[in-house]
């Protein structure tokens, strides 16, 4: 167990700081995926649609006299923005060596819908992607 030493006030943001600093030592360590916005923000396109979305979501926003709903209500923003601004540029990072057949497997894929009964189809959908897939990665 660790123990923060106090020789900070506790009313102050040091204190919270050297907090989460502490139990982020010795906490498990997150992986690149779960940070979604060390990534994004590299890129020009998706921080400028970030910022947008984040301003077209808290532009006029008004605080609440809750802290609960206030603080909900941008992180829902920020979770907003960060979503629309990935889907870009995700969709341009995985389509740059993938022909539009195979982006057509894939979306067959995903739309195929689950249970046994559907078993043989999606055997057929990947079978057909994987060759695809290994046809696009050879050109």
């Amino acid at each position: 167990m660790y123990f923060i030493e106090l020789t900070t006030c506790l009313d102050s943001d040091h204190a919270l700081v050297r907090a989460r600093i502490c139990l982020r030592f010795t906490g498990r360590r997150k992986d690149a995926a779960r940070k979604p916005l060390k990534g994004l923000l590299n890129d020009s396109q998706a921080k400028s649609i970030f910022q947008e979305q984040l301003e077209k979501q808290l532009g006029s926003y008004i605080c609440d006299a809750h802290f609960e709903a206030a603080w909900n209500d941008i992180r829902k923003a920020v979770e907003t923005a960060v979503i629309s601004a990935s889907t870009v540029t995700r969709m341009v990072k995985e389509k740059h060596w993938i022909s539009a057949a195979t982006s057509a497997l894939i979306d067959a894929q995903k739309l195929t819908p689950s249970g046994s009964e559907h078993n043989e189809e999606r055997s057929q959908l990947k079978g057909k992607l994987t060759r695809s897939l290994r046809n696009d990665r050879e050109q």
